[in-house]
């Protein structure tokens, strides 16, 4: 099965997988020695490795071997998965929402609950909480795939 640009849930269910492997091999790579790589996800890699890193995928996600590979080159292959999705990972059915949620959370986020006016502690909980149920309304599969990126990101 494709890879890149395939439905994510579709994918998952012929994969029976509950994250796609591409993900996993990627951030388990990126952990173990990538996260001191200056501008990990910022610099990106050379298209024609790209490419080549794609095809590997392409041809069989779970005999790629990462480990002799530039941290860029990893964490771009990671970030054209995610764009290559035809449904964004957070759902286009919930978009506006994560949008609207997003500009509002500019405004008190991030916020030391600890020093907080009450006024502004109780949005900040407020926003967290209208957050996870937002993540809640999302598929099983995507939840467990944001959490997984989410932590890695915040490594």
């Amino acid at each position: 099965m494709n890879t890149f640009g395939v439905d994510f849930l579709e994918h998952l269910k012929a994969t029976k997988r509950h994250i796609p492997i591409i993900v996993t091999k990627c951030i388990n790579e990126i952990d173990e020695r990538g996260l001191n790589t200056q501008g990990l996800y910022r610099i990106s890699s050379a298209k024609s490795k790209m490419e080549k890193l794609c095809q590997l995928f392409e041809a069989g996600s779970e005999r790629v071997d990462l480990s002799d590979l530039p941290p860029h080159l990893i964490s771009s292959c990671l970030k054209l998965y995610f764009r290559q999705l035809p449904e964004p990972l957070l759902t286009f059915s919930l978009y506006q929402e994560f949008l609207s949620f997003a500009k509002e959370a500019t405004r008190y986020l991030p916020c030391d609950l600890s020093a907080a006016t009450n006024d502004k502690e109780m949005k900040a909980r407020e926003l967290l909480k209208r957050l996870r149920e937002l993540i809640y309304r999302l598929p099983e599969q995507n939840q467990l795939t944001l959490a997984r990126l989410m932590y890695h990101l915040h490594r």
